[in-house]
């Protein structure tokens, strides 16, 4: 992703018992990371926020993204019901901020170059 500065950033976030994931991707990445999502929606530096979360996460966290007016790409599956797909094209329009779907989140972001 790229902060409104023009420089990549990133940001890790993962549940407490692997807070050693967080120090090493802090470490290793140069990344900002945060134990609850919800912290990195307080930000005003970031264009996009990627949601890499378990799949049964998926519709919550793209809402609250685009509730926070942020832009959103969502790792598949973006959902498992119609009715889900739909609440989150609306959010989408409400927030006027574009959401796509990515079937390879979990791997583009190794890729020699990155994004």
């Amino acid at each position: 992703m790229r902060a409104r500065s023009g420089h990549a950033r990133g940001a890790n976030i993962t549940r407490g018992q692997v807070a050693e994931r967080r120090e090493r991707a802090a470490k290793e990445y140069g990344c900002d990371t945060y134990e609850d999502y919800r912290s990195l929606l307080e930000r005003d530096d970031l264009d996009l926020i990627v949601n890499a979360a378990p799949s049964k996460f998926h519709v919550p966290i793209t809402l609250s993204i685009l509730g926070a007016a942020f832009n959103a790409l969502c790792e598949t599956p973006f959902s498992s019901t119609a009715a889900d797909v739909d609440r989150l094209i609306e959010a989408a329009g409400r927030s006027g901020k574009p959401q796509a779907i990515s079937p390879e989140t979990g791997t583009a972001w190794g890729r020699e170059g990155g994004w």
